[in-house]
């Protein structure tokens, strides 16, 4: 009987499984259009059709990790009220670490390098990524104001402090984020400064 052709959710799922398992066992030079189509059992064309090039396709792919962690949620949905900011934090780091751990640091160190090599390209990718980021932090940020825990808004470099040093640690230490490491920094990096936080009019006047 001839093989029946895979559609729509199906085919993409079997593109990026393929993709992954190349990624995985011969690295992403390899991860080429040609044997992705080979793997999935669909044609090129099939791929062309859907990724601009071999970056897009792995961005997809990363997508698809994450999703596969996380389903329909975004990052912002889990973000929720318990009760105090260090308890916000402490749940948010281990969202984050979720979401870093779904993706892995081998896909996840040359996802960061093709963005480096064409920023100008992938501006609106990171443009989305660091706006997601900051919304989580203002997320937490409303909570503790509600809460009466801080009265002034985070900088810009504030919102940015946990996942900077999370995205750090996760590649120098191989993709390791240990407990014990996110509890450090939440109770000696982001707490002190969260607590102690005081909005731009504040800073900038400094001398």
């Amino acid at each position: 009987m001839p093989s029946i052709r895979k559609r729509g959710k199906e085919l993409e799922s079997a593109i990026l499984e393929a993709a992954f398992e190349i990624f995985q066992t011969t690295g992403y030079p390899e991860m080429t259009f040609q044997n992705v189509a080979k793997k999935a059992q669909t044609s090129r064309t099939v791929l062309y059709r859907q990724y601009e090039s071999q970056m897009h396709l792995l961005h997809a792919m990363a997508h698809y990790r994450i999703s596969q962690v996380f389903g329909e949620s975004t990052l912002l949905d889990l973000i929720e009220d318990h009760g105090s900011l260090r308890a916000d934090l402490l749940a948010a780091v281990h969202v984050y670490q979720r979401f870093l751990d779904a993706i892995g640091p081998e896909l996840f160190g040359t996802v960061l390098l093709e963005l480096s090599r064409n920023q100008e390209s992938w501006k609106e990718v990171l443009l989305h990524a660091h706006e997601k980021n900051v919304q989580i932090i203002q997320k937490i940020q409303e909570f503790a104001q509600k809460r009466g825990e801080i009265t002034d808004d985070f900088t810009p470099m504030q919102l940015q402090i946990p996942f900077n040093m999370m995205r750090y640690e996760f590649m120098i230490q191989g993709g390791k984020l240990t407990d014990s490491y996110l509890r450090l920094l939440v109770d000696e990096v982001l707490l002190p400064i969260y607590l102690n936080t005081e909005g731009p009019s504040h800073s900038t006047s400094r001398k």
